[in-house]
């Protein structure tokens, strides 16, 4: 058994006067609303983070990133400062899918000390990390930083005790033995955008006063939504002119969880014609401050006469809860260079947007395409400037994407959130601003995971329906308000009428219950092998006439329209978005990393990258048998959707990789390495029986239409193909390693590997999905035995299904 002690130590800091400031930094936050604080930097190219953090603690602390927001596959910077000498330790930790009451230390260790000290009862420490390490690409150990939402965790011990020098099991981490004590109550967890920020730290005009706009003790009916309207006129007279430069929640206390949102509208009159929004603020968000440039203006001629929406949550229709909760405006006389408005789009409310129960990826789609953006006095002829942009969905949303398309070709993203979560809600800065011109189209993909739901949920105001909207800001202000997008009312009852026909939509018109199964359905010449493909059908395909268009409706900022509502086709034939996106990794020198001691005369040790040269390393084994130079291990997805297995075997002699893969005949089917979900995954697909074909993808988006072929120098060898009793198995070669950028590197050393699997309708790569796993995959690779003919079974390699069901996965 191969063990390895390890030990970060840092650096060596004095104790004296604090010189860690989180108020140094772009953004801050105390993630318990108390006493542990963050602060942090990200670099200009979005390569590299600096975080800062503030623990209550005299013992040790831990800063993490979670993929759900609990401990489980998370990575974790613990650190701690000796009372003694004063030295700072920091260790780059992770925690497996199935060991939750600790975290390892990492093979590699690749975060930077900046600073660190202990001072007045309070431990405070400065790292850099990568914001995508490429550790994510070999031990799994790292977990990147999102674009949206991140789940943050914190947690300090008790007392003020020390981590001690701790065992790492490279075989098996999980029999690692830690010294970390328990944390107690001292933990907790928050949903904060690390990339973009949260509010912006703008000063504002000496001459700045605010205003309250707040409901009076309303009483909150026990039913379980309510909206309620309340009208305010904002404090300007004559030829006054104010820029407003900041919005302010003001939540009750002990309301937080029964005011879901507020919203303030846009009056022409008195109490009347109050249809655009002009601020959106939801749960979890921290209010929104403009930048420095740019005011949303009050006066008479504006924002002047203005309704404020509250979207009362009830789920346990409690009675007599009161409430006073509101918004704070900060305005001020000095107008700013540009005027701000608000821009929406979205779906419809409606049962045209419906989601089925049981699915873990349930994709609704909306629009605006040229017809809008392009109306008469809609956008001015040089365009408009997004700075900020507000996704929103309800409970079974799990990411949002709105796209941007100019003249064919689909631009970079103009907001993305692909760790939505519903308890925390913001108006984020964009990092550029970002030109919107007369013209341009834009999609918004909505993804839902509605596995918990017993029923379907269809698109409404409650919090049980759903919605699908993105709220950007942009200057100058646009006459353009709203943009939204719905079904055809007889497109959409020719769909629900197939859908009755296969089966596949049962019950009564109050009480319709969708079926993802069932059997095959053929119309028009195409055929669905069951509900759920029938039912992404209705929302991602244009094969069918009837189905491929949508009805549009575009209004100025009085709420009258732009343009007629209008039928348009789906947007198809652009050149789709692909990202530049690489791995950085951030290496720990060797100052940092400490002494790296070998545990007993017997066992083998094993250095992480960057280990000190003088540490010993062992090639010797006190394990039965003698160990080969190949590395193997396979693994099937989870049965129920897909029916794709993989096995991997690393020749180290002469770093080639052999990939065996095994599915269904009639259809195309693939596999992601180095995936918990498809953002970014290098996948190779097998085409169907009569095409002895293969290909390597870099999915860039989550849907199987963005999906870019690779064209790079490395390629697949195709080794062998048989065909059996149904099922394709299908073994290519190649070189282990890559330069060619977003292509997966496998692994030299034993580790695991996270993949993700899927399947198709059709022979060949494209067309709708038949089936995706439910659950990202460890596949354990490992050392085979000399003579063993690298059949799995026989030299009992652990293969093991992670039981975190993520939000996304391949296809």
């Amino acid at each position: 058994m191969a063990y390895a002690y390890l030990l970060s130590l840092s650096l060596l800091l004095i104790l004296g006067s604090a010189q860690i400031d989180l108020e140094d930094y772009d953004f801050n936050i105390c993630l318990d609303y108390d006493s542990y604080c963050i602060g942090w930097t990200v670099d200009s190219t979005k390569t590299n983070i600096t975080i800062a953090v503030s623990a209550p603690t005299t013992g040790w602390a831990a800063f993490g990133i979670s993929p759900s927001g609990s401990m489980p596959l998370s990575d974790i910077a613990l650190f701690w400062v000796d009372e003694i000498d004063g030295t700072v330790f920091l260790q780059d930790r992770y925690t497996t899918s199935t060991r939750s009451e600790g975290p390892l230390l990492d093979i590699n260790q690749n975060l930077i000390l900046i600073a660190g000290e202990q001072i007045n009862g309070k431990t405070n420490i400065v790292f850099q990390r990568s914001i995508r390490p490429c550790d994510t690409d070999t031990t799994g150990q790292d977990y990147p930083i999102v674009t949206g939402t991140s789940r943050v965790l914190y947690a300090y011990s008790t007392d003020d005790s020390d981590p001690s020098m701790d065992q790492y099991n490279a075989i098996n981490p999980e029999l690692s033995e830690i010294s970390v004590s328990y944390h107690g109550q001292n933990r907790g967890a928050r949903s904060v955008n690390l990339l973009d920020g949260t509010d912006l730290n703008v000063d504002l005009e000496g001459d700045t006063q605010t205003v309250e706009l707040t409901v009076d003790g309303y009483t909150i009916p026990s039913a379980k939504t309510t909206y309620y309207d309340t009208y305010y006129t904002l404090p300007v007279s004559g030829s006054d002119k104010y820029h407003i430069t900041k919005f302010e929640p003001i939540v009750e206390e002990g309301n937080e969880l029964h005011v879901h949102h507020m919203v303030i509208y846009f009056c022409s009159q008195s109490e009347q014609d109050c249809n655009t929004a002009a601020y959106a603020w939801a749960i979890g968000g921290e209010g929104m401050t403009f930048p420095a440039n740019i005011g949303l203006e009050m006066s008479l001629d504006y924002l002047y006469y203005v309704r404020m929406q509250i979207h009362y949550d009830n789920p346990d229709q409690l009675a007599g809860v009161i409430d006073s909760s509101g918004l704070r405006i900060y305005y001020t006389s000095t107008l700013r260079d540009n005027e701000a408005g608000l821009m929406e789009f979205g779906l419809s409310l409606g049962a045209w947007q419906f989601i089925p129960a049981g699915m873990d990826q349930a994709i609704n789609t909306a629009y605006c395409m040229a017809g809008c953006t392009n109306a008469t006095g809609a956008l001015p002829e040089t365009g408009v400037y997004a700075f900020s942009a507000f996704l929103h969905a309800h409970v079974l949303g799990v990411a949002l994407q709105l796209r941007h398309i100019r003249d064919g070709v689909e631009l970079a993203p103009l907001a993305v959130n692909w760790a939505y979560d519903f308890d925390y809600q913001q108006s984020l800065p964009l990092s550029e601003h970002r030109q919107v011109l007369p013209g341009d189209e834009f999609i918004l993909d909505c993804y839902y995971d509605s596995t918990e739901s017993d029923s379907i949920t269809y698109g409404g105001e409650s919090t049980e329906e759903e919605m699908c909207q993105a709220y950007v800001y942009v200057y100058p202000r646009p006459q353009l308000g709203d943009c939204i997008s719905r079904f055809e009312d007889a497109q959409f009852e020719l769909w629900l009428g197939g859908a009755s026909q296969a089966g596949y939509l049962t019950g009564t018109s109050d009480n319709l219950e969708y079926n993802l199964g069932g059997n095959p359905f053929t119309y028009g010449g195409l055929t669905w092998q069951n509900g759920e493909e029938f039912y992404n059908f209705l929302w991602q395909e244009t094969g069918l006439p009837e189905l491929s268009t949508r009805y549009q409706a575009c209004f100025d900022i009085d709420g009258n329209r732009l343009t007629p509502e209008e039928s348009f086709e789906i947007p198809t034939g652009f050149t789709p978005y692909t990202t530049t996106e690489t791995c950085t990794n951030i290496d720990a020198p060797v100052g940092q990393l400490g002494d790296y001691n070998t545990l007993a005369p017997t066992a083998a040790t094993v250095s992480p990258t960057g280990a000190p040269s003088e540490s010993p390393v062992s090639t010797s084994s006190t394990e039965s048998g003698t160990t080969s130079d190949t590395l193997c291990g396979e693994v099937t997805s989870d049965g129920t959707s897909t029916d794709v297995s993989v096995k991997v075997c690393v020749d180290l002699e002469d770093d080639t990789v052999l990939i065996t893969i095994s599915g269904p005949e009639d259809v195309w089917f693939g596999v992601g390495f180095d995936a918990v979900n498809m953002a970014d995954a290098y996948a190779i697909i097998v085409h169907g029986s009569d095409m002895n074909e293969y290909n390597e993808f870099i999915l860039t988006q989550y849907s199987l239409g963005s999906a870019a072929p690779w064209d790079g120098s490395d390629g697949l060898l195709s080794v062998d193909r048989t065909v059996d009793n149904g099922i394709i198995t299908a073994t290519v070669k190649r070189d282990r390693l890559s330069s060619e950028s977003g292509v997966y590197s496998f692994p030299n050393t034993p580790t695991s590997i996270n993949v993700i699997f899927g399947k198709g309708t059709q022979k060949v790569y494209g067309g709708g999905m038949g089936g995706h796993s439910a659950v990202y995959v460890a596949l354990e690779l490992a050392k085979v035995d000399a003579g063993d003919d690298g059949n799995m079974i026989n030299f009992g390699i652990l293969a093991f299904i992670v039981n975190i069901i993520i939000n996304f996965v391949l296809m």
